[in-house]
């Protein structure tokens, strides 16, 4: 498997982050091993928003440190939101142009829900048929491009369990909507990753993996969390994966001996 970082705790703008730009995050993150970068929208902005800059020059700056860039995020996708329309879908195109330059497999996206409805299951009929209907124009616009929509899990998202994303591929009915798998996130809702492997495994273009302790609240490294790290790679490589497996920190000590561990521990699987 192909170690990735998920640079979420690093972003080129704001105190909550590292601060620091793709021109500094890509050769470093190759410096401790990895071969790939699950990337966000906000580097991709920060970065094309300074003189010089295009697709191009980007491509060129990944291919310079023999980084991949199997998917680039438009991170949460706010559909149900009528007045925003205009503007969530000027932004998914911008994400769907910036990984159909960079030869990415897939645009990720968390959807997320109504204001005050916290779980899919409360949608009514007419919001589920309306998500649907744009999660369908969004898979039809990447497959003219060549890339696929993945959609992952999130508390409080459209795909919040293993049953809500089986759903929603039922619903739109497209072979070619996607998965990114963040067990992580599933088991904090309390699914099992191994059954997420099992049930997902066959739609899956990326992984997303990081290690919690919920007793102590902190991150800690991949393999020392409360759940199997080591059992549910084993379990993806058993169902044929072999993709990119991405590494996702926010900001926490000792953060790049953390990373460093990781693609470490994701190549030794």
């Amino acid at each position: 498997m192909k170690p990735c970082l998920f640079p979420v705790g690093f972003r080129p703008h704001g105190d909550k982050f590292i601060e620091m730009q793709l021109e500094e995050l890509v050769p470093r993150a190759a410096a401790v091993g990895f071969e790939g970068m699950d990337l966000l929208s906000d580097h991709v902005d920060d970065y094309l928003e300074r003189d010089g800059h295009d697709l191009t020059s980007l491509k060129a700056l990944f291919q310079a440190h023999a980084v991949a860039v199997p998917q680039v995020n438009a991170y949460r996708i706010e559909i149900f939101d009528a007045g925003a329309r205009e503007a969530i879908w000027r932004n998914f195109r911008r994400c769907l142009d910036c990984a159909a330059a960079l030869g990415s497999t897939s645009v990720g996206a968390f959807i997320g829900l109504p204001r005050g409805i916290g779980k899919p299951e409360r949608l009514s009929p007419a919001d589920w048929k309306d998500g649907t209907q744009q999660v369908a124009a969004m898979v039809a616009e990447c497959a003219a491009k060549g890339v696929v929509l993945a959609v992952g899990p999130h508390d409080g998202t459209l795909t919040d369990t293993i049953e809500s994303i089986q759903r929603l591929k039922r619903e739109v009915g497209a072979a070619s909507l996607k998965v990114f798998l963040d067990y992580g996130n599933l088991c904090l809702v309390g699914d099992d990753p191994i059954e997420a492997v099992d049930r997902l495994a066959q739609d899956t273009v990326l992984v997303r993996a990081f290690a919690y302790r919920a007793q102590e609240k902190r991150l800690v490294r991949l393999g020392e969390g409360d759940w199997d790290d080591r059992a549910v790679l084993a379990r993806l490589r058993e169902k044929g994966y072999d993709g990119p497996v991405s590494l996702k920190y926010a900001v926490t000590d000792g953060i790049w001996d953390i990373l460093a561990h990781g693609a470490t521990f994701i190549k030794s699987v």
